[in-house]
C-alpha cells in the first residue's frame, strides 16, 4: 500500500512519509538537537586537544573546522552527524524525504557553524533548516507488517 500526500505524489518508500507539512511528522525536539551538537562539538574538542600545533597558533579554530568536517561528512554520507546518531536523528529534505545533496549539505553546516541560524526556531525548524529545505527527524525504523 502506497502513502499517499494531500497535495504531493505518491511516495511507496516510506509510512507515515516524512513531509515537513504533515501533521505526524515525528519531528526532532529542540532538546534533543540541542544534545546532539552538543555531543558533536565535545567529541571536536576533545580531539582537537590531541592535535599539536606550532606554538598553539591557529588551536582556536580548530574545534570548529573539525566541527563542520565531522557535520558536513558524517551527513553527506550517512544522514546525521554523530551526535544526531547517537540520538537517533535523521536529516532529511522537508519537500521530499529525502537525503540533501552535497551542496545543501554544504550550505546547513556552514549555518549551523555560525551558531546565530540555529537558534531561531519555527516550528521546531532552525533558520538554516529553513533555508536549505530540511527537517530533522527522529528516526524511527519502519516495522515490516
Amino acid at each position: 500500500m502506497e502513502a499517499r500526500h494531500d497535495d504531493g505524489p505518491r511516495m511507496a518508500q516510506c509510512y507515515p512519509c516524512p513531509v515537513a507539512n504533515q501533521d505526524g511528522l515525528p519531528v526532532a525536539t529542540y532538546l534533543q538537537r540541542l544534545i546532539a551538537v552538543t555531543i558533536d562539538w565535545i567529541m571536536c574538542l576533545a580531539v582537537a586537544s590531541r592535535i599539536p600545533l606550532a606554538q598553539n597558533q591557529g588551536k582556536s579554530f580548530l574545534p570548529l573546522g573539525l566541527f563542520f568536517l565531522e557535520v558536513f561528512l558524517l551527513t553527506l554520507l550517512q544522514g546525521a552527524s554523530a551526535g544526531q546518531r547517537i540520538m537517533k536523528l535523521k536529516v532529511i529534505r522537508s519537500d521530499t524525504g529525502q537525503p540533501l545533496s552535497m551542496r545543501m549539505i554544504a550550505i546547513r553546516t556552514l549555518l549551523i557553524c555560525m551558531v546565530f541560524p540555529v537558534i531561531l526556531v519555527v516550528n521546531k525548524r532552525g533558520y538554516h533548516d529553513r533555508m536549505c529545505r530540511s527537517v530533522v527527524i527522529r528516526a524511527i525504523p519502519v516495522s515490516s507488517r
